[in-house]
C-alpha cells in the first residue's frame, strides 16, 4: 500500500489536470490510480494529518493500454475538465472545506484573480491572526477604523498568516498578500431622524435616513455609509476618562456618475429640511435602534461645524427645483464652490419660477425696435427677453422674462437704428415669470443688451 503525505494530497487533490499514480512492484508490474478521483472518495482523509494509505486496483495495469486509454478519454470529456477554471475552482474548494468541520471557505474569481472567503461554521473556534499592513495612511486608517469601531473595511497587507487549524497549515505555506477584507460578526439596523428646531415640532420637516449601528474594540459607531442617498453621516460613541464622549459628521456626497442635477430626487427634500433648519436655527439627531429612540441635542449655529452642511443642502436644494422645472441636463461637479453672484442669480431664477416678481436694477438697453416708439421721457414699457443663468461655467437654465419698466428714458444711439433705454430718477423696474410666452425673445422690443441683470 503506497503511503501519501499531507502535503502530496494537498497537491495532487487541487492540481487542475488529471493526475496519475504510478506503482512498480518487484514483479515488474506497473499499476495506476487516478489521484482526483481517490481524493473524492476519500475526503475524510485529506485534512488528516501524517500518512493516508492508497489501494491500487489489480485489475488497473498500465500494459494494459486501451483501457488505460479508454480512461483518459473519459475523464477529459467531464465538466471538470472542459474548463480549467472550474476544475481549479471546484478542485481547490473540495480540498480547503475537508481538513476542519469548524471552518469554511468559499473561492469565487473577481476580475480574473481568485478572493478566498473564509468564514467560521463554529463559534467555539479561535484563530490568530498575523500580517503587516501597508504602511499608506488612507490603509493604516481604514485598519484602525475596522477594529476600534468594527466597520467595514479592506486593507492592503503583506506576510498574512492564519494559525489554529489544519486548513491555515496549509495555507501558510506560501506567502499571502493582497487585500483582506474586514468586518463585523453583526450588525444593527438602525435609523437617523434629522429634525428641525431645538425641539420637535407637529410642523417639523423630518428628514429619515437608515443607517447601520457597527461596534469594536474602542466603541459603537452609527452610519449611512453603505446607505444609498446624497447624505452620509457618522456618529461614533467611545469612553475617554471615565466617561462617554461621541464625535459626528455630516456631510454632502460627491456624485458617484453623471447624473444630471434634476434627477437627484433626494435633494428636494434636503433643500427643504435644510430651509427650515435655518428658520428654526439648529438642528437635533435622534438615533433609532431596538426600539427605542436617543436623542443628540446639537450646538447652536454660532459655534457648530455642521452648519456649513445646512447652508450648503439649502443652496444646492434650489438649483434641483430649478433643473427640474426647467428640464436642465446641468450637472453638478465633484468639488464646487459658488460665488456670491452666483448664489444671487439662483435666488432670482428660484423666485422667478415660483411665480413671484421681482425688483430689478436693469441698467443701461441698447434695441432695435420692432415696433414704432415715441421718444418722451418717463416712459412705461414692457418687454420679453430669456433670462440665462449660468453658474459653475455651465448653463442652469434658461427662463422667459416679462420686465415691466415705468419711469425710463429713451435715447437715439448715434450713427443707429438703436435706442437706447436709461432708468429715470425715479424709474423702477420689475420682472416676473413670462411662463406662456409664445413670441421669441428675438423678435421682441430688445434684440441687444449691454449689462446684465442684476436683482435689488
Amino acid at each position: 500500500m503506497l503511503q501519501l503525505q499531507f502535503n502530496d494530497r494537498v497537491a495532487l487533490s487541487s492540481c487542475n489536470r488529471p493526475v496519475f499514480i504510478i506503482r512498480a512492484t518487484p514483479d515488474g508490474q506497473l499499476y495506476w490510480i487516478h489521484a482526483q478521483s481517490w481524493a473524492q472518495e476519500n475526503r475524510h482523509k485529506l485534512g488528516q494529518s501524517g500518512s493516508s494509505g492508497v489501494r491500487f486496483d489489480a485489475n488497473r495495469k498500465l500494459t494494459e493500454k486501451s483501457n488505460f486509454e479508454e480512461y483518459l478519454n473519459n475523464i477529459f470529456q467531464s465538466p471538470p475538465y472542459l474548463s480549467a477554471h472550474h476544475n481549479d475552482i471546484a478542485q481547490e474548494s473540495l480540498f480547503l472545506n475537508s481538513p476542519d468541520p469548524r471552518i469554511g471557505v468559499r473561492i469565487s474569481k473577481i476580475n480574473q484573480e481568485k478572493v478566498h472567503e473564509i468564514f467560521a461554521k463554529d463559534e467555539n473556534i479561535s484563530s490568530e491572526i498575523h500580517f503587516k499592513p501597508q504602511a499608506s495612511p488612507e490603509n493604516l486608517k481604514g485598519l484602525r477604523e475596522a477594529f476600534e469601531y468594527g466597520l467595514p473595511r479592506s486593507v492592503e497587507v503583506d506576510d498574512f498568516k492564519l494559525t489554529g487549524s489544519p486548513l491555515f497549515d496549509h495555507l501558510a505555506k506560501e506567502t499571502m498578500k493582497g487585500s483582506l477584507s474586514i468586518a463585523s460578526a453583526s450588525s444593527e439596523l438602525a435609523k437617523f431622524h434629522l429634525i428641525p428646531g431645538r425641539k420637535f415640532s407637529i410642523t417639523a420637516t423630518e428628514l429619515i435616513l437608515n443607517a447601520e449601528r457597527f461596534s469594536g474594540h474602542r466603541g459603537v459607531v452609527f452610519t449611512n455609509e453603505r446607505n444609498d442617498g446624497d447624505l452620509e453621516i457618522s456618529i461614533r460613541f467611545f469612553e475617554e476618562n471615565n466617561s462617554i464622549k461621541a464625535t459626528g459628521d455630516i456631510k454632502l456626497r460627491s456624485p458617484s456618475d453623471d447624473t444630471p442635477l434634476k434627477d437627484r430626487f433626494n435633494l428636494a427634500q434636503l433643500g427643504s429640511w435644510a430651509e427650515q433648519t435655518i428658520r428654526q436655527q439648529g438642528f437635533f439627531i435622534e438615533i433609532a435602534v431596538n426600539g427605542m429612540r436617543l436623542p443628540l441635542p446639537l450646538p447652536s449655529p454660532e459655534t457648530d461645524k455642521t452648519w456649513g452642511f445646512v447652508q450648503l443642502s439649502y443652496t444646492i436644494g434650489k438649483p434641483h427645483r430649478i433643473a427640474r422645472a426647467t428640464d436642465s441636463s446641468f450637472i453638478l461637479p465633484e468639488n464646487f464652490s459658488l460665488s456670491d453672484k452666483e448664489l444671487k442669480d439662483i435666488d432670482l431664477a428660484y423666485d422667478l419660477l415660483k411665480g413671484e416678481r421681482r425688483k430689478i436694477q436693469t441698467g443701461v438697453f441698447e434695441f432695435e425696435p420692432t415696433i414704432e416708439i415715441d421718444i418722451i421721457d418717463n416712459q412705461d414699457l414692457l418687454c420679453t427677453t430669456l433670462l440665462s443663468i449660468n453658474i459653475l461655467d455651465q448653463l442652469l437654465c434658461e427662463i422667459p422674462a416679462c420686465i415691466e419698466l415705468y419711469g425710463y428714458q429713451l435715447e437715439e444711439v448715434p450713427d443707429s437704428k438703436n435706442l437706447r433705454l436709461v432708468q429715470g430718477d425715479s424709474g423702477t423696474a420689475w420682472m416676473s415669470y413670462a411662463e406662456n410666452l409664445e413670441v421669441a425673445p428675438e423678435e421682441g422690443w430688445i434684440a441687444k443688451k449691454t449689462s446684465t441683470l442684476e436683482p435689488k
